[in-house]
């Protein structure tokens, strides 16, 4: 028993049993429905929309957690920054595509909450640059820019700016510059006033309360999603790995630094 509380306040153990939960989801076939005869786009098909998104989502969040714990298994905390960085923008994702898909439904706005999923599931940029002109493609929509998914994220955090600064530090590791660089190696001072670079593995802690962070919101605005989109299998899933993760790791308290 003393063995299972200590193994729940290790964070790393809580991300394991929170993969755990996620790998057991298996996501069903979505068939897509008849547009109505006039081409308006329906309920049905609004709600395809959200859970051909949600499915992808949680799709690819359970891939990259999972890479994210096979690289610091490994020692690869450089690498690993990389990948905390694609799952914050996921949850950043999450709350942005929530709060509009449940303003536009509120209002019932059929249309333009398609056009936005249609933005949301196909946008592409490369696809658009590099294809949009060929007769013989589709014509492909521009995806929201991240910058403003990120910014819409603030208002979870409660803090003005905070998701945006948090996640300019992430970014910081992605890039060629001075904190990643930093891994590899330590500036001192020599007796005679030189200061050297001796380079060695100079990894820091990995940002585990950034994947908390991004691992809440993904679970939660998913999950309250496909409750808007009368999804019933996966929502009661998806909310017994988010109680868990709750109780165990966050507290009600603030994830980030």
């Amino acid at each position: 028993m003393a063995e299972d509380a200590k193994e729940m306040q290790d964070p790393v153990a809580q991300l394991r049993h929170a993969l755990q939960g996620l790998s057991r989801l298996t996501f069903p076939t979505l068939r897509r429905p008849q547009p109505a005869p006039n081409g308006a786009p329906t309920l049905e098909l609004v709600n395809w929309a959200v859970r051909l998104y949600c499915y992808s989502l949680l799709s690819h969040f359970r891939e990259m957690l999972r890479s994210f714990l096979f690289l610091g298994d490994n020692g690869h905390v450089p690498a690993g920054f990389v990948v905390c960085r694609c799952l914050f923008e996921v949850g950043a994702h999450a709350y942005y595509v929530h709060k509009h898909v449940t303003q536009f439904l509120g209002a019932a706005d059929l249309q333009n909450a398609w056009d936005f999923l249609d933005e949301i599931n196909m946008g592409s940029r490369y696809m658009r640059e590099e294809y949009g002109e060929e007769e013989d493609w589709p014509e492909f929509v521009e995806p929201r820019e991240i910058g403003k998914v990120i910014r819409c994220f603030d208002e979870w955090t409660g803090h003005t700016g905070q998701a945006v600064a948090e996640y300019s530090f992430l970014s910081e590791f992605a890039h060629p510059n001075m904190a990643a660089f930093s891994h590899y190696y330590n500036l001192g001072r020599t007796p005679t006033g030189d200061i050297n670079a001796k380079f060695s593995r100079n990894f820091p802690e990995e940002p585990l309360p950034h994947i908390s962070y991004a691992l809440e919101a993904t679970l939660r605005f998913s999950s309250e999603l496909l409750v808007a989109a009368g999804e019933s299998a996966i929502v009661p899933r998806l909310e017994e790995i988010l109680a868990e993760y709750n109780t165990s790791n966050l507290g009600g308290t603030d994830p980030l630094p």
